[in-house]
This record gives structure tokens, C-alpha cells and sequence, in this order.
């Protein structure tokens, strides 16, 4: 399980369109030590970054079917994509405890429905 983290302060947001055009890459600096400690990141698809916490961050995570999701990633100057990751694999990485640390809650974004689900069709 990933450990917790103090809460970031976001600085500022912009977009980069290198990343998406609709979500914020957030410039984030954390308090005291904790920006100066190295530790362990354990991203998705076993993919582990060694170093301080990012103070560049953005995510995209969206549903592809019932349990499964794409993610996209910014980690400082680092653009990361997974096709498919299912549920338990994310909450088992330290996006969970990112996340909280910008008080956004990873189970919430896992929960919200597909994009195509909310899409009406038209009457003929």
C-alpha cells in the first residue's frame, strides 16, 4: 500500500497540449522535507521511477470498459500512457496517495462513468 503524503500546494496550472488539451498539468510544491526526499514511485504496469516527488503533475484517467482504464501521466518533464489498467493494479500504485495529496480521490475517478455511457443517442 502506498504511504501518505502531506498536502501539495499547487502553485499554478497550464496546459500543455503536448500532454491533453483539456487537463491541467499542475505545478505543485510540497512542504518541508518532503520535496528533498527520494522514495520509491510504483507507477502502473510495474513501472517504478526513483526520486523526489514530481512537482509537475497531470493525469487523464479514463475508462475503456467495466474495470479497465487508459491513463495518461505527465511526472515533471516525463509523459507516461497505459492502455489498459485495470482497477486494483492503479489502487495499488502511488497515484492513490498523489492524488490525496492534491485532494483529488483516485476511488472517485475510478467510479465515474465512460464517456460513451453518458452519450444519448439521437432519436431518428
Amino acid at each position: 500500500m502506498a504511504r501518505s503524503l502531506p498536502t501539495a500546494e499547487v502553485v499554478r496550472k497550464y496546459i500543455d497540449e503536448a500532454f491533453d488539451t483539456h487537463s491541467p498539468v499542475l505545478v505543485l510544491r510540497w512542504p518541508g522535507d518532503v520535496g528533498q526526499s527520494e522514495r520509491l514511485w510504483e507507477l502502473p504496469g510495474g513501472l517504478c521511477v526513483a526520486g523526489f516527488p514530481p512537482t509537475r503533475l497531470g493525469y487523464v484517467i479514463r475508462r475503456t470498459t467495466v474495470d479497465t482504464f487508459a491513463v495518461r501521466l505527465v511526472w515533471d518533464r516525463t509523459i507516461l500512457s497505459w492502455s489498459g489498467v485495470s482497477r486494483m493494479e492503479l489502487m495499488a500504485t502511488c497515484l492513490g496517495s498523489l492524488l490525496a495529496a492534491i485532494r483529488v480521490d483516485l476511488w472517485s475517478l475510478l467510479e465515474q462513468p465512460d464517456f460513451a455511457s453518458r452519450i444519448r443517442p439521437r432519436a431518428a
